[in-house]
């Protein structure tokens, strides 16, 4: 048979050109666009440098100079509590009970404290230690009804007892609560206030007025602002390029950065600067001044809607031309540069790279599955995981994918140095989409073979749940009854509780004996299907013990039984009375025909001169030949059928017994110009057989051959050794269409000659079958349009 031309885009060589193509782009998309993503969220917003907008107008730059800005709007809010005019005061005095009682008079010496007394507890941790001991006190709530406001209510004797206790417990609360505070306190306050007097003893004489775990509290968070005013005090002169001069025109105070004398100074020095902002606020607006690259829109309206000092100040905000200091500013203007000139590159090299990309996985999904050959669909080993694990599979990949995108991007942009890191990286990229690869591949291959849903888990979740309403009758009961057994155990527990416990354990042994008996019950009735399996009809399972739907499926199996035994022996008959009516009227026939035959000879040795009648005794010959041939059929495939053969085994020399056919099937051959194409090995080929038999199948199928092979083609004879067994194969093209299948053509009477206009009993590939399989042989027929092959094989045997 010719070999079918294959399409080359399931060639091998193809399959892996495309698997390469796509993982270089892979690799350039992954890169590229690790880098784009990187640079896009270190700027804030990659639209900005893909239109090239200006590093000073980006919303992060503007972001940022709002938030340095808010520092100092915080700084100049707290600084007046530490500061006079404008200068730090250690000696100014802060009462802790009313930050903003700045008259000295009405401030209580008990808790008031200089500026630098507090300094000096920042700088020490007492202000830590404080509030550690006011988080670990015991926690108590305030009296809400004195004894004495109890004792005025009209209450019963049982709510006024009732308010006592309750009164009692928070006072007992309450004095563990201040134990504690004043015991940890009083060793901890090393810096007192004006009266001299620390917070604890002041507390504990008088305990009715003052609450201690509310004067730690007051201090602590005093303490927290201070250190909040050293912070922005510090970022108020630090020397970045962030650069601000704010005039509060009711007062003239002055905060500033700088070393500008007045705001005119500071506008006419930045307002050439890439980055500048002077405004006027006045009770009624805010004017903005003309500048190159002030700030976003979002900026310029939140600084209109904010104060540094009220309603009347003038301000100026700037950064140094040049970005000369080494801060945040800096960084970012130096990498938004950066960034800029590579960003659009890199864009379109991930967008081709991705087109690419994209058209190789289309093929490659074309692809798989395919050979050159074309052809049924080729799975492997992989697609028979099931489908939900291989996409729950694809899912996590494909996360891990976009967060090694990024690595990747990130690491190139930031260590470009290190080589070492990004081939590290780059290949964890590459061995994670290979593994993609595999899964979408598979996930594929199960689409075209039509095994997606088949291999799925939920399709068994949905052919359970199909069987279980099947199966509803016998189903529907369980369900009741584990409902019905779960509510007894809940109601047991929760009403009899103890005792419920107990009885649920009996009743639990209870039910556990009877799945025992059940299960003992499914086991008699396996063994009873397992001995009728094995032959034994006889076999009765003993139903005496058994109960329930156990007790039915054993009565239905005793009735099989019972049913397969009357079966058999009617078939036993009837095969019986078969194969001796074949035999009887084998012999009935032959001799009549016998003396047909010789009859025939005898005219044929008459001198007869008359064409005509010559002509009637060789039909007759014919005739009767082939009627002698089918009778012989009959009662050779009678005793095949009962067994009725003993075989004569010994060593056959394949060769021998193959060249002898053929030289007696030669003339055969001829007359219909058949030629035999012999291939046999070279090494003797020797089977344990009997030779008669195997004559027999020989000559079944070269006479089948003889008759029914289209003339003029060739017939192919190979005989070879494949690993211990020796294979004898016949091919030949057939002249009529083999519009049946091969298991039809060995059965009986069946022929290729559907109009039978050929001789052939129809029994002849039965035979050789048949005698094929008695010698421990395999007798296939394999049929592919007019194509018709015999394959034989045999155990070898040695020397």
């Amino acid at each position: 048979m010719e070999e079918k031309k294959g399409c080359k885009i399931y060639s091998r060589p193809l399959k892996w050109a495309i698997v390469s193509i796509q993982m270089i782009c892979v690799l350039v998309v992954c890169l590229c666009g690790g880098m784009c993503l990187y640079m896009g969220n270190s700027v804030g917003n990659p639209h900005e440098l893909l239109k090239g907008t200006p590093c000073e107008k980006t919303e992060l730059f503007s972001n940022t100079v709002y938030e340095q800005m808010s520092h100092v709007q915080t700084y100049l809010k707290i600084c007046s509590t530490y500061q006079t005019k404008g200068v730090f005061n250690p000696n100014k005095t802060i009462d802790i009970t009313n930050v903003k009682l700045t008259d000295k008079s009405k401030q209580d010496p008990n808790t008031t404290y200089t500026v630098g007394a507090i300094k000096e507890m920042v700088e020490s941790g007492i202000d830590v230690e404080i509030t550690e001991i006011v988080q670990n006190a015991p926690y108590y709530e305030g009296m809400e009804t004195t004894v004495e406001e109890v004792e005025e209510m009209e209450t019963t004797v049982e709510e006024v007892e009732e308010m006592e206790t309750t009164v009692k417990e928070v006072e007992e609360s309450y004095s563990a609560a201040f134990s504690y505070l004043y015991e940890n306190g009083i060793v901890r306050e090393k810096v007192l206030p004006l009266s001299g007097v620390s917070l604890a003893e002041y507390a504990k004489e008088n305990r009715k007025e003052v609450s201690l775990r509310d004067l730690y509290l007051q201090l602590s968070e005093l303490c927290t602002e201070y250190n909040a005013y050293e912070i922005y005090a510090s970022e108020n002169q630090d020397t970045g390029n962030l650069k601000y001069y704010i005039v509060n025109t009711e007062t003239n105070e002055v905060c500033t950065n700088a070393a500008w004398s007045g705001i005119n100074e500071a506008w006419e020095t930045v307002k050439n600067a890439n980055f500048a902002i002077h405004y006027i606020k006045t009770p009624q607006d805010t004017q903005f001044m003309k500048s190159k690259n002030s700030g976003t829109q979002w900026l310029q309206h939140t600084l209109r809607n904010s104060s540094f000092y009220g309603n009347q100040e003038v301000v100026v905000i700037a950064i140094a031309s040049g970005y000369p200091a080494v801060d945040w500013f800096q960084e970012y203007h130096n990498n938004y540069q950066q960034y800029q000139r590579l960003f659009l590159p890199l864009l379109v090299a991930m967008v081709v790279g991705l087109l690419i990309g994209i058209s190789c996985f289309v093929i490659a999904t074309i692809q798989t599955g395919r050979n050159q050959k074309g052809g049924l669909v080729l799975l492997n080993a992989f697609d028979r995981i099931p489908t939900e694990v291989c996409l729950a599979l694809q899912v996590i990949v494909i996360s891990l994918l976009l967060n090694m995108t990024v690595s990747v991007g990130r690491t190139i942009l930031l260590n470009s140095s290190w080589l070492t890191e990004i081939v590290y990286q780059s290949s964890l990229l590459i061995g994670g989409v290979v593994v993609f690869m595999v899964l979408h591949l598979s996930i594929a291959r199960r689409v075209k073979a039509k095994t997606l849903w088949q291999n799925s888990i939920c399709k068994g979740i949905v052919g359970m749940g199909r069987r279980v309403y099947q199966a509803r009758n016998t189903s529907r009961k369980v369900l009741i009854l584990l409902v019905f057994f779960l509510a007894l155990h809940i109601f047991l527990i929760w009403v009899l509780q103890g005792l419920g416990v107990l009885m649920l354990l009996v009743l639990d042994v209870l039910v556990l004996l009877y799945l025992l008996k059940d299960v003992a019950g499914r086991q008699t009735v396996k063994t009873g299907l397992a001995n009728i399996a094995a032959g034994d009809l006889d076999y009765k399972i003993d139903l005496s013990d058994l109960m329930g739907n156990n007790l039915e499926m054993a009565e239905a199996v005793n009735q099989v039984a019972e049913g397969l035994q009357l079966a058999v022996e009617k078939s036993m008959k009837d095969e019986r009375m078969r194969s001796e009516l074949i035999t009887n009227v084998s012999h009935d026939i032959k001799t009549p025909l016998t003396s047909i035959i010789n009859y025939v000879e005898l005219l044929k040795r008459e001198e007869i001169d008359d064409e005509k009648i010559k002509g009637y005794i060789k039909v007759l010959e014919s005739k009767a030949q082939r009627l002698k041939q089918l009778t012989e059929d009959l009662v050779e495939a009678s005793k095949i059928s009962t067994g009725n053969i003993e075989l004569q085994l010994g060593r056959i020399y394949m060769q021998e017994m193959i060249k002898q056919a053929c030289g007696e099937f030669d003339n055969k051959f001829e007359k219909r110009s058949l030629e035999v194409v012999l291939t046999m090995a070279v090494e003797p080929i020797i089977i344990w057989a009997d030779g008669r038999r195997m004559w027999r199948i020989l000559e079944n199928i070269f006479s089948n051959i003889a008759k029914y092979a289209l003339a003029g083609t060739r017939v192919y004879i190979d005989l070879r050794m494949v690993k211990d067994r020796a294979v004898l194969m016949f091919k030949n093209i057939s002249e009529e269409p083999l519009n049946i299948s091969a298991d039809e053509l060995t059965e009986r009477f069946v022929r290729g000659d559907a109009s039978r206009t050929t001789e052939g009993s129809g029994l002849g590939l039965s035979i050789a079958k048949s005698l094929t399989e008695m010698q421990n042989g395999e007798f296939e027929i394999y049929l592919d349009g007019d194509l018709f092959k015999v394959t034989l094989l045999f155990e070898l045997m040695g020397e």
